[in-house]
């Protein structure tokens, strides 16, 4: 535990009635407790270019990854995960984003079938795992173009004044005894309270941290006679934002504690000044004043009239004050955000919003379960003919990440890739190498990449819920109506019903024409829909329900049922695999062979309709092709290029503007997007030139959030009008 200097008391004189050194090592002792730590913790924030979307289009994100206790750019952590959960909290979606330097950026499309309703983006690592931490969760709200609804939200919550109950020590903030360099605070206790914690001609110990990451420690001298203390701390000292002070018997009991909003410093502000305008672009003059260190912006850029964007979360409050607090349902970003900031209003939300839990890692030690992941693996298997691979080693190449690497190669013939950065979508290639050159060989890779797992469903008391909402009027034009895709079709539902009738029938009878029956007990996929249509076959099948792959002990791929419970010695359950009316027995001849060669995977897991011919379930592959070829993929007999079925988010060079169509003026105003620029670095003292689109609109908004590499949090809600130029 870093060791903590006992601070002055300015305002009080103590009579000690112990020496300066029986004082000292009671301080290291509540000092070096398991109550305080000196743990690096991440904290997260992520922009998106806005907070409304229609399903279907993309969102575009920048996220901070920063250091709790100083909001400086946490440089160690290189893996993010980005999870996406619905309006059940339920898990849709997810991302891995590379974090560089503190910041990482990307895009992700939302599902054209996603229900309307508020989802929640979840930022996570795997060194987080080992604090247990309240979720860092972002709402963003999704309207569906098949729903005419009129969208609600939860209320936000309303600061009401609660007369707080006295308790035996009160602790207060003292501003009249406050100078620009110190913070002042009063305790108040009484003579029973005294008595109680049998604190006479004894000390207290007042602590200052933020969930556990002490500052500073006083002790307080207790007379008899005496109710009323008064102590302060420099302001270099204080968290910028919520602060705790927890007092302390010499016994390492806690007496009593309060937590606090505090400004140790003036928000950073950017000056913005028109330089340049076209009728598509325009150049703006960003400038930092007051300020020595760079700052790493994201901006988006906005119609003014724009109902698509709205302050629930900045990088300030969401830095500052929300990680501390036991819900997240107070309107604190224009709270926290205003000139000059209204201190009293945000510190009487810490005192009766505070965490009930303000040391979170009590006992946690520097020796934890979850170590920070960096890059991803790639782990797999040969298929050779060559029975002595001492001497050869497995090659990984991507010309798209510029990777080049080698594996040595196992006994059992498995080989594996660690830390590597592949965005995904992207090809890599596989060979076998020895000192003479390349030998022919298959690879199998299995499908387990990090060793993160998201959580399948949410779980969070931050989620507010509430039977009663409030309606958010978004359509309040009445000849606008829900935009559309460029170049969609729009269909009467007589003729929709019609379609998918035909469908069907289409397809019973190209699925029993293949030979396939019990049609009611099984499960089709079309792979092509899944999003898994880049995968290989092998890589598909480990998607699929209630089975598994794995290789046998001659090497051989075997793709299993796993339904039910299973004892360890139970013999492996092999599932039935016919291509095409086939019955495959070497499922090797799938290397290389592309899931987009499949047209439809029928799954009976359990065989049923078949009698005894497919006792452990079989899987039927319908190919593109047909019986009439082999419908095989020849691959590569000495290089075998794969996709990548999971990597890093692959971010777009270019912003790109979602292709909706509306239907009047007032409705592109409203909703349409102009730009987003994820990356921009402020220097101060200097003039930095951003150049943005701004697509013939007279009004713009630009929402700004950043940080500073010192760890000062920056966000600016900026509108330009260009009416004049």
């Amino acid at each position: 535990m870093q060791k903590i200097a006992l601070l002055l008391i300015t305002f009080l004189t103590i009579n000690l009635s112990y020496s300066q050194d029986i004082v000292q090592t009671k301080s290291e002792k509540i000092t070096n407790s398991d109550f305080f730590h000196n743990l690096k913790i991440e904290k997260y924030f992520i922009h998106t270019n806005k907070t409304t979307y229609f399903s279907g289009e993309n969102v575009w994100f920048k996220t901070y990854v920063v250091e709790d206790g100083t909001n400086i750019p946490f440089l160690e952590t290189t893996n993010l995960h980005l999870n996406l959960y619905n309006t059940e909290l339920e898990l849709v979606h997810e991302e891995l984003i590379y974090i560089e330097n503190g910041v990482g950026h990307g895009q992700f499309e939302l599902k054209k079938d996603l229900a309307q309703g508020i989802y929640y983006i979840q930022l996570d690592s795997r060194w987080n795992n080992n604090f247990n931490k309240q979720a860092a969760l972002f709402k963003i709200e999704v309207l569906n173009f098949n729903s005419d609804e009129v969208l609600t939200i939860a209320p936000t919550q309303k600061v009401a004044f609660v007369k707080e109950n006295p308790a035996d020590f009160n602790i207060y903030r003292n501003k009249a005894l406050e100078t620009p360099e110190i913070v002042a605070f009063e305790i108040k206790t009484n003579a029973t309270a005294i008595k109680k914690e049998d604190l006479k001609n004894s000390y207290v110990f007042a602590t200052l941290h933020r969930n556990g990451d002490l500052k500073s420690i006083v002790p307080i001298a207790i007379k008899k006679e005496q109710f009323s203390y008064k102590i302060a701390f420099p302001k270099t000292d204080v968290f910028n934002g919520v602060n705790t002070i927890t007092l302390f018997t010499e016994n390492k009991k806690l007496i009593t504690e309060k937590s606090f909003f505090i400004t140790k410093e003036a928000p950073i502000d950017i000056v913005i000044s028109k330089r340049e305008t076209t009728n598509d672009t325009l150049a703006l003059n960003l400038k930092m004043f007051n300020q020595l260190a760079k700052a790493n912006v994201s901006v988006s850029v906005l119609p003014q009239q724009s109902k698509l964007y709205k302050n629930q979360s900045n990088i300030v409050s969401s830095f500052l004050m929300h990680p501390y607090l036991k819900t997240n349902n107070y309107d604190l970003s224009n709270l926290i955000t205003q000139t000059p900031i209204n201190t009293n209003k945000l510190s009487y939300i810490t005192k009766i919003a505070a965490s009930e839990t303000t040391f979170p890692y009590k006992g946690l030690t520097s020796s934890l379960a979850f170590k920070n992941e960096t890059g991803i693996s790639i782990h797999g298997k040969i298929n050779t003919k060559i029975e002595d691979l001492s001497n050869h080693k497995v090659m990984l190449s991507s010309n798209d990440n510029v990777i080049t690497e080698l594996s040595p190669i196992t006994a059992d013939k498995t080989f594996s890739f660690n830390n590597l950065y592949l965005n995904h979508p992207t090809d890599y290639s596989l060979f076998l190498i020895n000192e003479k050159g390349m030998e022919k060989a298959t690879f199998f890779v299995y499908n387990n990449h990090v060793q993160y797992k998201a959580k399948t469903t949410l779980n969070n008391n931050l989620i507010y819920k509430s039977k009663d909402s409030v309606k958010i009027e978004l359509f309040n034009d009445e000849y606008a109506t829900l935009p559309d895709y460029e170049n969609a079709e729009a269909l009467e539902e007589v003729l929709i019903i019609a379609n998918k009738k035909k469908k069907e029938i289409e397809l019973k009878k190209k699925l029993r024409n293949s030979g396939i029956i019990a049609l009611g007990m099984s499960r089709v996929f079309k792979p092509e829909d899944s999003g898994y249509n880049h995968l290989d076959v092998l890589d598909y099948m480990q998607t699929l329900p209630s089975t598994s792959l794995l290789y046998n002990s001659e090497g051989a791929i075997v793709f299993k049922n796993d339904r039910g419970t299973r004892l360890i010695n139970d013999t492996v359950r092999p599932v039935t695999v016919i291509l095409d009316g086939i019955i495959i027995s070497e499922l090797n001849i799938f290397i290389g062979m592309k899931i987009d060669e499949i047209e439809y995977a029928v799954l009976n897991i359990n065989g049923v309709g078949y009698g005894s011919l497919y006792p452990d379930g079989v899987l039927h592959l319908i190919s593109k092709r047909g019986n009439g070829t082999d419908g095989i993929i020849k691959s590569n007999p000495k290089i075998q290029v794969l996709k990548t079925a999971f990597g890093f988010n692959k971010p777009e060079a270019k912003y790109k503007k979602p292709e909706l169509q509306f239907t009047t003026q007032n409705s592109i105003e409203q909703f349409s997007t102009i730009d987003w620029i994820p990356n921009f670095e402020i220097t101060p003292g200097i003039d930095n030139i951003l150049k943005i689109n701004r697509l013939n609109y007279s009004d713009l908004k630009l929402i700004i959030n950043g940080v500073s590499q010192d760890g000062k949090p920056i966000y600016k809600e900026y509108n330009i009008s260009l009416t004049d130029n």
